[in-house]
């Protein structure tokens, strides 16, 4: 019958397609392996199938890390939105480097606790991030599995501690050769780099976020500002992955006009929700080279 009813309206252009409705899922924890790992994860977080679907999802991150590491033996991590640890596993599948966890929603958090111990060389802190150490007044949507944070000064809101990573890093006297910093907070990614000014400056690292427009745009970050921020702080390559890991195109970050257009485009297309940036300071052009010519051939 649906068989029938699919191939008639087809006719007209259409089709039906089924969608998973994580809201209307159990509400329980399930098991998820990714790599050598078993993770622990809850049934309504669309990471409960996401690495079965797509076995490859999200592992660009591990050969970035296992780049970076063959020039940089003493290489760390920052796993900022760190959800449940599977970017955490993603590393520790590819090398075994030091990884700092930062994760704000409190349930993800213990979840991510129970995960990580499974580790060697892994610590955890519950904590939200941004541009500014200030306490808002926001929206949490999308809590317990992929918090997002929208500020509003009115309706149901929750207070919300925020802290500059240079200010977290100083609080906690944290201070790892920390070469690879990950960012996945549902459009505060831009805030959170610029929060980092100082360990940019410092360390230079590669730095690997989510570039969605659609949330960027509900908080009023433009985006594509931070970008040439980081231009002015010497980043120059920078990689462009759809939202399922596949690798699109590198350029640099000197060709505006190039990085304008990816950036309206990804706002306005239907087909990919946000982009996976990845980018590299000029004193890592080699690395740059090397994983752009490995990544252009899978």
């Amino acid at each position: 019958m649906i068989k029938t009813v699919q191939r008639l309206i087809q006719r007209f252009g259409f089709e039906i397609r089924k969608v998973d409705n994580f809201h209307l899922k159990p509400n329980r924890e399930v098991h998820i392996q990714l790599g050598r790992f078993p993770l622990v994860v809850h049934s309504r977080s669309p990471l409960s199938v996401q690495y079965t679907k797509q076995p490859g999802y999200g592992s660009e991150f591990g050969r970035l890390a296992t780049a970076l590491a063959q020039k940089y033996p003493a290489l760390s991590v920052i796993d900022i939105g760190a959800n449940i640890g599977d970017t955490a596993a993603i590393v520790k599948n590819a090398v075994d480097a030091p990884i700092l966890c930062i994760e704000g929603d409190p349930y993800c958090f213990s979840i991510l606790q129970r995960n990580i111990a499974q580790f060697g060389n892994v610590t955890a802190y519950r904590q939200f991030l941004g541009d500014r150490d200030e306490t808002i007044s926001a929206r949490l949507e999308k809590s317990t599995w992929n918090t997002t944070i929208i500020p509003d000064q009115e309706g149901e809101t929750a207070v919300v501690q925020l802290l500059r990573l240079d200010s977290f890093l100083k609080e906690h006297a944290l201070s790892e050769p920390y070469k690879l910093l990950k960012i996945d907070t549902e459009g505060f990614d831009v805030k959170i780099i610029r929060g980092a000014s100082g360990l940019i400056d410092a360390v230079k690292p590669a730095i690997y976020f989510e570039y969605n427009r659609h949330n960027m745009d509900e908080i009023g970050e433009k985006g594509v500002d931070t970008l040439y921020w980081l231009k002015e702080k010497g980043y120059d390559d920078i990689l462009f992955f759809e939202d399922n890991g596949q690798f699109i195109l590198s350029g640099s970050l000197s060709d505006k006009r190039l990085i304008d257009q990816l950036h309206h485009w990804v706002g306005i297309s239907t087909n990919i929700y946000y982009f996976d940036l990845i980018v590299f300071h000029k004193d890592d052009k080699d690395i740059a080279e090397q994983f752009i010519k490995s990544e252009s051939k899978r």
